[in-house]
């Protein structure tokens, strides 16, 4: 589409404006030594967005003694501008948290970090909110995991010879037939 060579172009661009609107153009100097140039204006209608997005099940995709990941399949008929996880624990529903999540071929992730909630051990509620440039929502509702941060007691220390030897104990509810692996 154009002139000769690379000179012709196609955009496409989301918006949250709805009725007529006068879109203008202008050609970009890439060198910075002139002015942008006007092209031209020209009217379109642009029909409201009604219909929400669509979001599929909360499901971990992974889990450490640190975070655990979400994802839900997202989409809409214009675009994802945004998604939230709110995320909760049974024994302090009151204490919730909006994380925000990113979205990438779509799916949205999130990253639910349980220091956020002092490390509990128990059950999680997370739920999926996504937003589309229509200003449109929906929510999923219907997830929760029980997230077991390994246990265990650092009982002695001693030390002989240069040599430091360390004694305790430490085991993972998910994993009990597993020994774990400690850092010191």
């Amino acid at each position: 589409y154009g002139v000769y060579g690379n000179h012709g172009f196609q955009k496409t661009m989301g918006t949250k404006l709805t009725g007529e609107q006068q879109i203008y153009v202008y050609a970009y100097d890439d060198s910075g030594s002139a002015e942008n140039t006007f092209i031209g204006s020209k009217t379109v209608y642009i029909t409201p967005d009604t219909q929400p997005p669509v979001v599929g099940d909360v499901v971990v995709l992974s889990s450490d003694s640190k975070k655990y990941t979400v994802a839900c399949a997202v989409s809409d008929n214009g675009f994802v501008s945004r998604v939230a996880f709110p995320t909760w624990t049974e024994e302090n529903p009151d204490n919730k948290i909006w994380y925000e999540g990113w979205v990438y071929e779509g799916l949205a992730y999130c990253d639910i970090k349980v220091a956020d909630f002092n490390n509990y051990n128990g059950v999680y509620y997370t739920h999926c909110y996504v937003y589309d440039g229509a200003g449109n929502q929906v929510g999923n509702g219907n997830f929760s995991t029980t997230f077991n941060n390994p246990q265990g007691s650092f009982d002695e220390i001693s030390e002989s010879d240069g040599t430091i030897y360390l004694r305790g104990w430490a085991f993972d509810k998910d994993a009990l037939d597993e020994s774990l692996e400690i850092h010191a």
